[in-house]
Parts: C-alpha cells; structure tokens; sequence
C-alpha cells in the first residue's frame, strides 16, 4: 500500500483484530493495535474499515473508552456501527467475537442505513450505501465463529442462543430452521445468504469482507453461488493468495468477496507486522465509479455548417454549383408520375 490513494478510488482494509481496545484522546493509554490502525487509517486514507473478532460488549465499555469517542479526532466525519453479542444480559467487557465498521470523510455521506445480525449475536455489521443514479451497494463486516470447547467462546455463546431459541414459533424473529438447529457455522451461513440475497433482490452491489474460518475452496465455491467473487484473488489468481493467520499453512481464512463486475484497481495483504495481530490485514482500492456510480456528462452536439443566405456571394456560389450538377447529371423535373 505503498502508492498514494488516486481521489477516484474508495479504499478498504479488513482485519481480524483478535481484541481491540479504543481508548480516547490521550496517545499515552492506546494499546498498540489501535495506534497501528490508526496510523494506518490516516496515513493511507483508509474510507472503509471493517474489524472483526472486536471482543468487546459495549454495553460494558466505559463511555472514555467506547470507538465512538475514541475515533472522534481522526477524521472530520465518520459514521461508525458496531456488532456484539446483545442476545443476553450483559456481564463484562471482555466478549468473544464482534464486528466493527467505519466509514470516514465522503463516504459517510452515501451511507443511508446501517445494522447488525438480526439475532443480536454480533456476526456481522453492514451499510447500506446510496450513489448516483440509483445505484446502491450493501457492504458486509463478517466473523463466522470457529468450532471451539472454550466456554466463552464466540460457539458456544450462539450454541446457548440456539439452545434457548430452538422451539421458537416460525413467525418469530429469532426462528431457527430446523435443519440447522445444531451447528452455529451452519446457522451463520444460512443467515448471511438471506442477507445477501434480500439485498439483492432490492438492486444492491454486494462486497463482503470477513474471517470466515473456512477451507479456501469451499468458500470461494460457497459465495460463487451468491455470485461473489474473491476480489483480490481476481485480481491477483486465486492460486497465488497467501495464508491470513499466522498458524496456518497456506490458505487465507480472510477474504473480502464482491459482486461479480466489482474490480479493485490495487489491492493485496499487508505483511503481519504491518498491523498487530495474528491475521494480516486485507486492502483494495475500488473505482468509485463502480461502486456508487457517476453522472455522465452531458452530449455535445457539434454545430451544423449552415448555408449564410444573407451574403450575395454565397448565394451566388451556391446557384452556380447547384446548375452544374443539375446540368452534369442531365437533371429533368418530375412533371407528374410515369408507370
């Protein structure tokens, strides 16, 4: 990320931040990741941010040291929309899993509506955005929990949730069909998709940027049948798209996937150290163009050469060249119709 951002182009980067800790104005008390994403988000004039795996109820959060507050300095405008477990009572701050968006500057002003995972359990945040001409895009901050014993973990707090909702009526909100009452990876899929596909159906442009703890290929398979692509392995070749995690081997977890006729001009994975954490962070630069759309420019219409009656000479011209075809071509007047 290394070339300065051309002003036509609307840049993204997606992290899994493993925990996150946003703390107001004084430099002195921010953690180390949030000093690193901060100087990247001003340093790279970042439009777009999506975090996940936060790790934070707000409800928990002291009003010092909540993103709202914290982020207030870094740019004229942002609008910012957070997603956490709000399913039950809260209890501490510290909360497995979460999502996290931020918009800045322009951007703030296409954003017509914002939200999060219908069931409260903070799995993704999205933003609805309104361009020009009719245009429309959704974009999709994910984290899809990995399968884990951990009591506290993101698992097992939708295994509970699940546990509790399982009975529920069909015409409730929090129902859960019955082919996927057991497995909360399962749930999460089903739930995003109909996300995806409303927004769809209504015109919208999808991207969707998140930690999905899946095998590459069968991701890649799964939002293929959405009509997403993974826009960076686009660009660059599937084949050739890095691990995310520092524990894996070869294939990313982390991904950012686009409606099909969405390209980035640039993009890629920033190295491990770039941002802290164990996953590395994801950029693109995407024409605003493309996302939001554009006014075309009026057509201009190249003025006809038309004959100047009013100059003798002209006209004189005129007669003198109109008699010479008439006569080259042995022109006769039409006197009538002739069978």
């Amino acid at each position: 990320m290394n070339k300065k951002k051309d002003e036509e182009m609307l840049r993204i980067l997606f992290q899994n931040v493993g925990g996150i800790s946003f703390m107001s104005g004084d430099v002195t008390q921010e953690s180390v990741k949030i000093e690193k994403l901060k100087r990247l988000i001003l340093g790279k004039s970042i439009d777009l941010v999506g975090l996940a795996e936060v790790n934070k109820d707000w409800r928990c959060v002291d009003t010092e040291h909540i993103v709202w507050k914290a982020t207030e300095s870094w740019r004229e405008h942002r609008r910012v929309q957070v997603g956490h477990n709000s399913s039950f009572p809260a209890q501490r701050e510290r909360q497995i899993g979460g999502t996290l968006m931020m918009a800045f500057d322009k951007v703030c002003f296409w954003v017509s509506k914002r939200g999060v995972d219908h069931r409260g359990l903070g799995r993704y945040s999205w933003m609805n955005f309104s361009g020009i001409g009719g245009v429309t895009a959704t974009c999709v901050t994910a984290y899809c929990p990995v399968i884990s014993a951990s009591p506290g973990g993101a698992f097992s707090q939708h295994l509970t949730y699940m546990a509790v909702h399982a009975n529920d009526a069909e015409t409730s909100d929090y129902f859960i069909p019955q082919a996927y009452v057991n497995c909360p990876r399962e749930l999460f899929g089903h739930d995003l998709k109909k996300l995806i596909q409303d927004r769809q159906e209504n015109g919208h442009q999808i991207l969707v940027m998140g930690d999905f703890n899946s095998e590459y290929s069968q991701l890649r398979a799964w939002m293929a049948d959405l009509a997403l692509l993974d826009i960076i392995g686009k660009k660059h070749g599937v084949d050739n798209v890095p691990r995310t995690h520092t524990r894996l081997k070869d294939s990313p977890i982390d991904a950012i996937f686009a409606s099909a006729h969405l390209a980035c001009s640039l993009g890629g994975f920033l190295s491990f150290r770039k941002l802290s954490g164990d996953h590395c962070g994801l950029w693109l630069d995407i024409p605003k163009a493309l996302f939001i759309g554009y006014n075309i420019p009026a057509p201009v219409h190249p003025n006809a050469r038309r004959l100047k009656l009013r100059d003798p000479r002209v006209v004189d011209r005129y007669k003198g060249v109109t008699a010479f075809l008439c006569n080259r071509e042995q022109y006769v007047p039409d006197n009538g119709f002739h069978p």
